[in-house]
């Protein structure tokens, strides 16, 4: 079967969305985009990535806390825990960042469906910004109003000693759309809807599209929901990128389109954005994330952050949230970065009224009826 590359085999009409070539692979902007930290929800660090991670110019985690591996249904199986702290990264790339850890706390809801709590902790430089994307459509948000802050994410996110030539700042341009709020004060989500089989190919002759999936499968939501930060300011940037496949496309005649190729607008970003006067900045990212299948409905009814200070141990991330779910239930997650001990920050804080379970990494806590945070996770739960 012949080949053609994407700029000579005009694929059918009838995708999505519109579509060019993506390049070469290794060398071609598509590629540089793709292992950038825009498509893998990570940080940039005063206009700098890190480093696409060949030619040795990335540091290695250290596993700090690893829960999990059991099978569904056994003892503990409903709270898993995976806590990684990077070493060098930022070095690589001249810059100085003295913490860079992320964390996830997994857990079982009472329907059956997990949620997921994510920590991100980066202390250095002073501009963060944090990159959540979807490939799908956003189909609800409930964010500040913003308004048009530039033509690309490349105008916005500019430092004084970036080249505007540099590969991170070409993957930026492809960033468009581009409206921002200017302080976050409140919790915030997007859901994204993505089906699977949207882009499967299409019938050479005339374009028509039988999906290669039961209607059932692939079809998915999922829903990012920020939690603001204690200190400082957050500017949340939305806007639209290329998503970038391999594409398969025969073509009439028994021609083949085959080749790299970027779908204009396919993902959506919601963009953290944090500067400081002085450095060392230190961000606190948080969000929750639930997933469903198409057709089912959201269990989560709202995330609130809960005061909390330390009593006792060192400085540390401390993380404190109550989700409440549409039944009435409602599970509280506290995360500490070190070990030490808790008291409620405010009257509204952790005090509840009857027992609850905390799922949290050091300590893992329970509050009686006094307000006292009592029994590691570790211990045998009664």
């Amino acid at each position: 079967m012949p080949v053609l590359p994407p700029v000579d085999g005009t694929p059918p009409a009838g995708f999505p969305r519109e579509l060019t070539e993506g390049e070469r692979a290794g060398d071609g902007w598509s590629w540089a985009y793709g292992h950038s930290p825009l498509c893998q929800n990570t940080v940039a660090v005063d206009g700098r990535a890190p480093g696409e991670g060949w030619g040795n110019n990335r540091g290695y985690g250290e596993c700090i806390t690893y829960k999990g591996g059991e099978e569904a249904g056994a003892p503990g199986a409903d709270f898993q825990v995976l806590d990684v702290r990077d070493h060098y990264t930022w070095e690589q790339v001249e810059r100085e960042v003295t913490d860079f850890r992320r964390t996830l706390i997994g857990v079982e809801g009472p329907e059956g469906r997990s949620y997921v709590l994510d920590v991100l902790s980066l202390t250095g430089g002073n501009d963060h910004a944090l990159f959540n994307s979807a490939w799908g459509e956003r189909v609800e948000a409930e964010l500040p109003a913003g308004q048009s802050v530039g033509p690309t994410l490349a105008h916005v996110l500019s430092c004084d000693d970036a080249p505007q030539d540099r590969t991170y700042y070409k993957s930026l341009a492809q960033v468009r759309n581009l409206t921002g709020a200017p302080t976050v004060a409140s919790p915030w989500a997007v859901t994204w809807a993505t089906d699977y089989a949207a882009y499967a190919p299409r019938d050479p002759d005339d374009g028509s599209f039988t999906r290669p999936l039961p209607e059932d499968v692939g079809r998915v939501r999922l829903r990012l929901i920020g939690v603001p930060q204690a200190e400082g300011e957050t500017q949340l940037l939305s806007g639209t990128g290329p998503w970038i496949c391999y594409m398969q496309q025969p073509l009439p005649e028994g021609y083949l389109v085959k080749g790299n190729v970027a779908f204009l607008d396919a993902r959506d970003f919601v963009v953290e954005h944090r500067r400081a006067e002085n450095q060392p900045l230190a961000s606190l990212f948080v969000h929750v994330l639930e997933g469903w299948r198409e057709g089912d409905e959201p269990t989560l009814e709202a995330v609130t952050p809960l005061a909390a200070v330390s009593a006792k141990g060192p400085e540390r991330d401390l993380v404190a949230v109550d989700l409440r779910f549409v039944d009435g239930h409602v599970d509280t997650l506290i995360y500490q970065s070190e070990p030490g001990a808790l008291r409620p920050g405010a009257p509204d804080g952790i005090g509840p009224e009857d027992w609850r379970i905390i799922h949290a990494i050091e300590p893992g806590l329970r509050v009686n009826v006094a307000g006292e945070l009592t029994l590691r996770v570790t211990e045998e739960l009664p």
